[in-house]
């Protein structure tokens, strides 16, 4: 099998998630790491047996087909700029950026060097979502009226100022950008639209960061279902979504999938492992590279999800 040339960028953190993820993936060869914390670059090539690349330089002169951004949102402009301007086909973790303008630049500069621009929404790739997207095709709670999810760690009671995430400039809207956002592009993804108007509201003093702890948006979608999307990083871990349709009720979890409706309740069973979701994503990336195909989250649709929350932020 023919293989994409990967190299990941930013491995501290759950970068070593990345690493071993990218791995297991049967169309990519991680060909090499590259991080600026030189300690911990070394210390991950030597856990997972991969190649150290000690300057972005190198990177950009390497033969890789592509790279994975998985860095502070306040750096995926800069760094996707120059992998893009190199010829390297880019997958940046979501969001795309802290804004619109720079979201707008980096899908301009992808487009104008003929690079793929994929964000990495992981969540929908998740086999309970996709299996709930084949149901709710299938007319099995028949239109959809209203959705509510939500998406929350207790992150926020850790975070201190060295953390990129403490900062509201540097991760506006705290846990809705980080978290949130994931259900957001899923609940787009299930729908097949997007939102026409959204409302909500942030707030915080609920921990010690300079950043928003929690945020509740109601977004009105262009099929006219309500969407209610709450997240918390200052409440106990939480990752629900329950769908409302004219006919019947979907509860997704991790293992299955409840349907209520007249007719009585049914559980659908779904196999899904640590990691399923985020190797779905960057397989999905190497095919667009090896047969110059378009992603399923593009740029644009990594701006609708930003702006999502923007519109509500500002």
């Amino acid at each position: 099998m023919k293989k994409a040339k990967i190299v990941l960028i930013g491995i501290n953190g759950f970068g070593k998630s990345i690493a071993r993820h990218l791995q297991k993936c049967e169309n990519i060869d991680l060909i090499g790491i590259h991080d600026i914390n030189t300690e911990a670059l070394m210390e991950v090539s030597r856990l997972f047996n991969l190649t150290p690349i000690k300057t972005l330089d190198e990177v950009l002169q390497s033969d890789c087909d592509g790279v994975v951004l998985e860095v502070p949102n306040h750096v995926h402009l800069a760094l996707a700029k120059a992998c893009a301007e190199a010829g390297k086909h880019v997958l940046v973790e979501k969001p795309i950026t802290n804004t619109v303008e720079e979201a707008e630049e980096m899908i301009r500069i992808c487009r104008e060097n003929n690079v793929i621009l994929q964000v990495g929404h992981s969540t929908r790739f998740c086999p309970r979502y996709r299996k709930a997207k084949e149901l709710l095709d299938s007319n099995e709670i028949g239109k959809v009226v209203m959705i509510e999810a939500n998406s929350s760690s207790e992150k926020g009671k850790s975070q201190t100022p060295e953390s990129w995430r403490y900062y509201r400039d540097k991760c506006p809207g705290g846990p809705m950008l980080q978290l949130g956002i994931h259900l957001i592009d899923t609940i787009f993804y299930l729908t097949g639209c997007v939102y026409r108007s959204v409302t909500g509201y942030f707030t915080e003093g609920f921990s010690d960061t300079d950043n928003v702890d929690a945020g509740a948006i109601v977004m009105k979608l262009e099929n006219d279902a309500l969407a209610y999307v709450g997240s918390s990083y200052v409440s106990p871990h939480t990752h629900e979504m329950v769908i409302y349709g004219d006919r019947g009720k979907m509860e997704i979890y991790t293992d299955k999938i409840v349907i209520t409706s007249a007719e009585g309740k049914k559980e659908i069973n779904v196999e899904e492992k640590p990691g399923d979701s985020f190797i779905s994503q960057f397989e999905s990336f190497a095919r667009c590279i090896l047969e110059k195909s378009e992603p399923e989250v593009d740029g644009r649709m990594g701006l609708i999800n930003l702006k999502a929350i923007l519109d509500v932020l500002n």
